[in-house]
């Protein structure tokens, strides 16, 4: 079972060197304290190239000819051994014993022809050498040990199409220790069979029963053929499952083949649960307390496992996992749609409307929205007041002919920086109104633009990393600057509800600027101010994770919540809801309000800059 750079318990060294004995005990004794200090020095594979195999200097030896102790079907493979350090399967005599010139150039302190180096192991051979993959130590003149061996066939002998037919206890190693590529055919079937031999409901090679106390998945074969990867062989996700010691195997990660969800399927707060967790059947979800993440912890159960079944129940069953009352992942107990387009202007969201919120807010807005559209059209709102925010007609319609127009580009540009974005035509006139108007202005447009980048990068190109840091709410950069444009959004409201039309000495008197508008000063400030609280719990109810601290006033406040973190799972779910509706009636109100001219004083200004006749 041991092969490619592992040698097992053969006795091949019995003839060997004598006078090595009391070397052999301290190299043995070295070997095995190198094993405990540094486990993962020297890993093993179960399977071995054959072409490199034969071309190397072991090629012609047989895998008996190391591995004698193995019989295949004698309680081979045996479960209770693939746990256990390299140094167990490995005595330094196994080699000295057809080597037993490197022994005497250890006793003189010399190894291929160099002195041996202080703290180095020279006792675990294969920590060094390939017994699969070394080459000899006199190669012919044409051979260029740099080039890949299947290429240099000729430097030996005739080149050939095919490698010359194992022997036939050979061929029976071979059959499952062979490594074979992707794309060849039975690969499955043969890894199949060498993983099933443990880990089958039934060894289909003699495999000995599992050790009372080895924690060993058992899977049934039929339930295989018929998972969610059933063309897929192990190996292709186990990608160390053919390496030894076989107790610290890791996964190909699901995104190597597979994009991940859309932000309106994962939702933010989910970019720390593993696909496992979720999909994976016969597992718990649990938070690794090293990371944070959210990762499946497989269920001990007798029965042969469905580990694999990667259906999900329908509708909130598989939610139910983590979103209970009182659950340490962090998640709340409700079950919290996606953001939907009206939480755009602030956050990542996803252009749905599948919520009650949203719905009734957008019915709202379309239908102020309409009745505005309707008096503006109809002529008796043109020229009697300014919805550009900044003096003059709404739109420069109605007060030419009907010549032919062409679009000034550059008058456009000038229009859409100055105008819009800079806010010039506000700023000529007040200072202060504009610094109050841009604390409110920028940080919309910062995180409406931070949001959007993020959302559609995660649709367009969702395995590249930069669109999922943008969504990552504990990445420093975004925490930080989510926490400083919503205390600057919170200071603009005040200082425009306590000094909306003062007048500073030097300025002149300001004109056709919309009014103090009392109702949308609250219901923005309360959204802010919930925002916030809702950002607290949130830091304290996923325990405070890495980056979270850059969100410095959520984290702050989330020091309020530290007694209990896990009794916020409840009323998280209310709080997040009462922000929602506060957004819906911001967006509800909009239309009746002086926030409007968000919207009308930028489609006037343009209509304005296109509007110039030929």
């Amino acid at each position: 079972m041991h092969v490619d750079d592992t040698i097992s318990l053969s006795r091949i060294a019995r003839t060997g060197n004598r006078r090595a004995g009391p070397l052999l005990a301290g190299l043995a004794c070295l070997a095995a304290l190198c094993a405990w200090l540094w486990p993962g020095t020297a890993r093993a594979s179960w399977l071995i190239d054959q072409a490199r195999l034969h071309a190397s200097a072991h090629g012609s030896l047989g895998c008996a000819g190391c591995h004698g102790d193995i019989v295949p079907g004698a309680g081979h493979p045996d479960p209770a051994d693939v746990t256990k350090p390299l140094a167990a399967f490995f005595r330094a005599d196994q080699c000295l014993g057809c080597h037993a010139d490197v022994g005497g150039d250890l006793e003189k302190g010399v190894h291929g022809g160099k002195p041996l180096e202080a703290g180095r192991d020279y006792g675990l051979c294969i920590g060094c050498h390939d017994p699969h993959t070394q080459l000899a130590s006199k190669l012919p003149a044409g051979f260029d040990p740099a080039k890949p061996v299947t290429a240099q066939c000729g430097a030996c002998h005739e080149k050939r199409r095919e490698l010359p037919a194992p022997a036939k206890d050979d061929a029976a190693c071979l059959s499952c220790h062979r490594q074979m590529a992707p794309s060849e055919p039975g690969r499955r079937e043969a890894v199949d069979t060498l993983c099933l031999g443990c880990h089958g409901a039934k060894a289909v090679r003699g495999a000995p029963a599992v050790p009372a106390g080895l924690d060993m998945p058992v899977l049934d074969k039929a339930a295989q053929a018929a998972a969610t990867h059933k063309t897929l062989s192990c190996l292709d996700c186990h990608v160390d499952g053919a390496r030894f010691p076989h107790d610290r195997q890791q996964r190909a990660a699901c995104a190597t083949c597979h994009a991940r969800h859309d932000e309106k399927t994962i939702h933010d707060a989910h970019q720390s649960v593993t696909c496992e967790a979720c999909h994976l059947s016969g597992t718990t979800p649990v938070k690794d307390a090293a990371t944070g993440t959210i990762v499946a912890r497989r269920d001990k159960a007798p029965a042969p496992l469905a580990v694999h079944a990667m259906t999900l129940p329908a509708g909130e069953a598989s939610c139910r996992r983590c979103h209970v009352p009182g659950n340490a992942l962090g998640a709340a107990a409700m079950v919290l749609p996606a953001k939907g387009v009206i939480c755009l202007p602030c956050h990542a969201a996803t252009f749905s409307v599948a919520d009650t919120t949203s719905r009734l807010s957008l019915l709202v807005f379309a239908g102020g929205m309409a009745v505005l559209a309707a008096f503006w059209f109809s002529g008796a709102g043109l020229g009697a007041r300014s919805e550009t925010g900044h003096g003059g007609d709404s739109t420069g319609a109605g007060h030419g002919g009907h010549g032919a127009r062409s679009i000034d580009w550059a008058r456009l540009g000038d229009t859409i920086l100055y105008d819009i974005f800079l806010q010039r035509r506000l700023y000529r006139q007040s200072r202060s109104r504009w610094a109050i108007h841009a604390l409110i202005f920028y940080p919309f447009v910062l995180r409406f633009l931070w949001g959007l980048a993020g959302l559609l990068g995660s649709l367009w190109t969702p395995r590249a990393g930069w669109p999922w840091m943008l969504l990552d709410k504990n990445n420093p950069v975004g925490a930080l600057v989510f926490d400083a444009s919503g205390l600057a959004l919170l200071a603009g409201l005040i200082l425009a509800g306590v000094s909306w039309r003062r007048r500073r000495d030097g300025e002149a008197p300001v004109t056709g600027l919309p009014g103090r508008d009392w109702p949308a000063l609250v219901l923005l400030g309360a959204l802010v101010l919930v925002g916030f609280v809702l950002e607290g719990m949130r830091i304290a109810m996923t325990g405070w994770p890495a980056g979270s601290g850059w969100a410095f006033l959520g984290y702050a406040l989330s020091r309020a919540f530290a007694a209990d973190p896990a009794g916020l799972t409840g009323p998280y779910g209310y709080v997040w809801y009462a922000h929602a509706i506060l957004t819906g009636l911001v967006v509800a109100y909009l239309p009746a309000s002086q926030l409007r001219h968000a919207l009308t004083a930028p489609l006037a200004l343009l209509a304005r800059a296109l509007g110039k006749e030929q």
